[in-house]
């Protein structure tokens, strides 16, 4: 499993239009080959950073992505907002999976 993360930094005047146009842009990110789930997370102490958090199946889904989808995805946020972000991403291979508190088993 591969989580592939997006950290984007907004300028205070598309913050609130950005963050309603990423649900959309999300919502065509989980319609790729191996995409299973998809995080938008908003910091506390500053609503103006953000990440996206992709859950994939595979190293192999992720580079389909990168070699044929991410160019077009890019270019639409930077169409539609110019400059006024940043995005910065890191890939992670996931090495080991815990049991959330709702899969424990209770005594």
């Amino acid at each position: 499993m591969i989580i592939y993360e997006v950290n984007i930094e907004l300028h205070p005047d598309i913050c609130e239009s950005y963050k309603a146009w990423l649900i959309t842009h999300v919502g065509q990110m989980l319609t790729f080959k191996g995409f299973l789930e998809a995080k938008i997370l908003e910091e506390q102490q500053n609503p103006q950073k953000i990440t996206c958090s992709y859950t994939l199946n595979s190293q192999e889904s992720l580079d389909d992505y990168l070699n044929y989808h991410a160019p077009a995805m890019r270019q639409e946020g930077i169409d539609k907002f110019g400059n006024q972000f940043t995005a910065t991403r890191r890939i992670f291979n996931v090495r080991y999976l815990s049991l959330s508190s709702n899969t424990k088993s209770k005594h």
